[in-house]
């Protein structure tokens, strides 16, 4: 098994671990100090930034959020950090995603403010640029990943949900979320039940079209971008 292989087949274990993570006195104060910055009413907006992956699930962070009247929203880091960069202001939380730590344009981003900003960072490297200059820090608990983005995109997905369950003063159902990190173990243990039947479905076509609206667009610009990079299939 090829090593991107491997990191799909971790999956199951990097959720548990982060949902560990957010259960534990540490996971939790994380996440009251941001909600605390919220409620504190000096902040008129959230703002997600974010690039690729990443920013896909900035767009579903501020869907969940804004569901609540909460002012959210997103902005690609790369239109963030040249075009759009003074909608900033002392009144604006930002979060910012990046599961290396290290995406360019949301360093850059960092580097850039001159204003008292405040930053949330949610990251997989606690040890990252973007870990150490935020002003508070969400981590995910996805382990190593080499390849491209998979343990570390359905990690920081949790992240952001369990961050908005938080923001609009919902108690987590853990027991759904421990029957979802079982499910997604069960697919991936019967994968090639459902693998062997999407390839012959597949098999022959020259485009992929896939569908999805409000805070599943994340997995499905995810998914899209995948088919992309990695069967070269637009």
């Amino acid at each position: 098994m090829n090593k991107f292989l491997e990191e799909i087949q971790e999956q199951p274990e990097a959720l548990k671990q982060t949902f560990c993570y957010y259960r534990s006195e540490e996971g939790k104060k994380s996440l009251k100090t941001v909600c605390a910055l919220w409620k504190s009413g000096e902040y008129d907006r959230i703002v997600f930034t974010g690039m690729g992956s990443s920013y896909f699930i900035s767009q579903a962070a501020a869907t969940m959020i804004s569901s609540a009247s909460i002012p959210a929203s997103a902005i690609n880091a790369g239109e963030l950090l040249h075009f759009q960069f003074p909608s900033l202001t002392e009144r604006t939380l930002l979060i910012a995603v990046s599961q290396s730590g290290e995406s360019y344009e949301v360093i850059e981003l960092l580097k850039k403010r001159r204003l008292p900003i405040t930053v949330i960072g949610i990251t997989n490297e606690s040890g990252s640029s973007l870990a150490v200059m935020a002003t508070h820090c969400l981590l995910c608990k996805a382990g190593k990943e080499e390849m491209t983005s998979t343990k570390t995109f359905i990690t920081t997905y949790l992240a952001v949900y369990l961050l908005a369950e938080s923001l609009k003063r919902h108690e987590v159902n853990e027991e759904a979320l421990d029957g979802i990190i079982r499910e997604v173990e069960r697919q991936l243990a019967e994968r090639d039940t459902y693998l062997s039947r999407s390839l012959t479905f597949l098999k022959g076509h020259s485009f992929v079209q896939v569908i999805g609206r409000g805070t599943v667009f994340a997995a499905v610009a995810q998914t899209a971008l995948m088919f992309m990079e990695a069967t070269k299939i637009p």
